[in-house]
């Protein structure tokens, strides 16, 4: 008569333990673009994020900007793109030194407009859908 309970909560701890591995897969759709200044050169280096801003799926994407400008988002692994809806988004790039005197004083010069670094003044938002996303950025120097 013992046995029975103890049955009865072995199988129960195994559910448990079976079912704790089967959380639901966050599911992303692809998202990629090109970052470009006002004259149509590319940005040919940095990091482009994605942070949604409502939802429950609160993972941010990122991406590294190719030579061209091009860059695909990936949120769990590389390039598997962002969750859906609205974002907020930032484009980090290091400064480049100087190449003249200003080397000697350790001079840093901005590539593109520091307030893309961050989400509350980079002014860029897009919303990922439930298809293949393609988005343009334009960024100012």
């Amino acid at each position: 008569m013992i046995a029975a309970p103890r049955i009865a909560i072995c199988l129960a701890a195994l559910s448990m333990i079976a079912t704790g591995g089967c959380a639901k897969k966050l599911q992303t759709y692809p998202v990629k673009g090109k970052v470009t200044f006002k004259d149509g050169s590319p940005l040919s280096k940095g990091l482009v994020e994605f942070e949604p801003v409502d939802g429950a799926d609160k993972m941010n994407a990122s991406g590294e900007i190719r030579a061209d400008g091009t860059f695909v988002l990936g949120t769990l692994e590389p390039d598997d793109g962002a969750v859906a809806g609205r974002h907020r988004a930032i484009i980090v790039v290091q400064p480049d030194v100087g190449t003249g005197p200003e080397d000697v004083t350790g001079t840093r010069r901005e590539i593109i407009n520091p307030k893309y670094r961050r989400y509350d003044t980079s002014g860029l938002e897009f919303t990922v859908e439930s298809k293949p996303n393609e988005f343009q950025i334009e960024v100012e120097p």
